[in-house]
């Protein structure tokens, strides 16, 4: 590389991803992410995405801003109260970086993900704040034989596990009794966080 194709490079949105010899920048803009859940995890895992400049970012989610939802989540700002999350989400992301098409989905993602979408996605992200919707994500990702990324937060404490088709435990797997009969309650960010600061916690989904 010359010297002044280097200055060229410098002045590019993804140098610092071109002179790396650890990432593969074409492959990195040819990828497409599922993120399902648009909170404060969404919100970061998106925000990393849409920087790295991969093609396509879909995010799903069902839920709307809240004022609560402000102390924790980079995007929203109180005039987006009331507004869906994937909505106010994908405009800040376009904003962020225009050459990344993001797709929202608004609502559960039983309900508007389908298996046919899930087989052309390449990275798939669980930035979801209850089991009932990872286990029905586990269950899609096992069916068609996609790979997923578990993320979760509380206080101080962050989790990230990966789930690998035919490779080792799927997230069901690794249930107790007591978690599994916990699975049908269905609970919006508002009512995670009032359990939450019951129980002397601080949730950040």
């Amino acid at each position: 590389m010359t010297e002044s194709s280097l200055q060229f490079n410098a002045k590019g949105r993804y140098h610092a991803l071109e002179i790396s010899e650890h990432w593969d920048l074409n492959w990195i803009r040819s990828l497409r992410a599922l993120v399902v859940g648009a909170g404060a995890l969404g919100n970061e895992v998106t925000k990393n995405l849409a920087m790295m400049g991969v093609k396509e970012i879909v995010i799903v989610d069902h839920d709307r801003v809240e004022v609560s939802n402000l102390t924790r989540s980079v995007f929203f700002r109180e005039e987006d109260k009331g507004r869906a999350k994937v909505d106010v989400l994908a405009q800040r992301l376009r904003d962020l970086n225009p050459d990344v098409h993001v797709q929202p989905l608004l609502g559960k993602y039983s309900e508007v993900v389908g298996l046919g979408r899930l087989r052309h996605m390449d990275l798939i992200f669980s930035c979801l704040d209850n089991r009932t919707a990872r286990s029905e994500l586990n269950e899609a990702c096992q069916k068609v034989g996609m790979a997923w990324v578990n993320g979760g937060m509380e206080n101080l404490l962050g989790e990230v596990s990966v789930y690998l088709p035919d490779e080792g435990p799927c997230y069901e797997c690794l249930m107790t009794a007591d978690v599994r009969k916990a699975m049908n309650q269905a609970r919006s960010c508002q009512k995670v966080a009032l359990d939450a600061i019951a129980a002397g916690r601080a949730p950040t989904t």
